[in-house]
């Protein structure tokens, strides 16, 4: 009898082991696909990486429409190149806030949205305008009206006086396809007049960085590169801009 139990409990030991050998084999069968269905992945993550790298560094000098909004809604708009600044104007911001961004890439090698949280981020909470204090506060929401330059705090500035020369000098820079009548144009001189505001000790690329991070800075197309950037974290960051 006891021969007996031994010899089943040995059938049992050995059904066993081979029913662990054969599940063994397949979680390392699993395994093995899985590391080289990973490994392709990266390939292929790395391949498409290093050619939008490229892609972006041949095209740095390219123009770039760079957009300032506010929950999605285009408010004003320029391209920029290393060349030249353009303002868009006000039918070149409704085809932004109807989404029809085609057109606009084909002049542009990519869209900057920067929300109205950036420049709520970085003024400071009182600005000054020749000789006229304003709350931030007040600055926002003189930049969400329909027309800017109405508010008292503009109100010694002719819109009819206003020429090309004047324009430039105002900008710092020489600049086209702009009109002042336009909303969309007063709110990119009021924006301009208030970062004179700013100290640049303010405009940390850390703090841009980590807005890019929060979709307060957006980029349109947004390929690959742009969508690595998003899980560098900020301390790498500050580490790579205390070494430059």
């Amino acid at each position: 009898m006891a021969l007996i139990y031994a010899t089943i409990i040995l059938i049992l030991l050995i059904v066993i082991i081979i029913l662990f050998f054969k599940s063994l084999s397949k979680i390392i069968h699993i395994i093995i696909i899985s590391l080289v269905v990973f490994f392709l992945l990266l390939g292929c993550v790395g391949y498409f990486t290093y050619k939008d790298v490229r892609n972006i560094m041949d095209n740095v000098d390219s123009p770039y429409l760079v957009t300032l909004s506010d929950k999605d809604i285009a408010l004003t708009a320029v391209s920029l190149s290393s060349k030249e600044m353009e303002i868009l104007n006000q039918d070149g911001i409704d085809q932004l806030n109807k989404r029809n961004y085609k057109p606009f890439l084909e002049d542009h090698f990519k869209i900057i949205f920067i929300d109205v949280k950036v420049l709520d981020q970085i003024l400071p909470e009182k600005l000054e305008y020749e000789g006229h204090n304003i709350s931030k506060q007040t600055f926002l929401e003189i930049l969400r009206s329909e027309e800017p330059l109405k508010h008292e705090m503009f109100r010694d500035y002719n819109l009819e006086d206003v020429d090309q020369k004047d324009m430039e000098r105002t900008y710092g820079a020489d600049i086209g396809g702009g009109d002042i009548s336009e909303p969309s144009h007063q709110r990119l001189f009021i924006v301009l007049t208030a970062m004179s505001n700013i100290e640049e000790s303010d405009l940390e690329p850390v703090m841009l960085f980590d807005q890019y991070k929060k979709g307060n800075i957006r980029v349109y197309k947004e390929t690959i590169a742009f969508k690595l950037v998003k899980l560098i974290p900020n301390s790498v960051v500050e580490e790579a801009i205390k070494e430059l």
